[in-house]
């Protein structure tokens, strides 16, 4: 997919900048997907993680200042194993 385009340095007068040229329109978004994962590997491959909730298909790039990030969202799929947890607490002594 790369071999389809390329980012072409600009002077503008903003400063300078950065085009995206692609040989066909249609591959701009695999092409900008390709180039961010590849920026992604090259920031830190053993950052790329997948969610820790065996119910989600999600793969994410751990920001973390400690690098133990487990969930793609805690909103999500981290509150679902905290609520999960709490529940099966709740249930045996309740």
């Amino acid at each position: 997919m790369l071999s389809h385009g390329r980012i072409r340095r600009v002077m503008a007068a903003e400063g300078p900048g950065a085009e995206t040229e692609v040989d066909d329109p249609s591959r701009l978004a695999a092409w900008l997907a390709a180039e961010d994962l590849l920026q992604l590997v090259e920031r830190g491959r053993h950052r790329i993680r997948e969610c820790a909730n065996g119910h989600c298909i999600l793969h994410f790039f751990d920001t973390s200042q400690n690098g133990r990030r487990r969930w793609c969202s805690m909103a999500v799929c981290g509150n679902r194993a905290k609520v999960s947890r709490h529940y099966e607490r709740t249930k045996r002594t309740g």
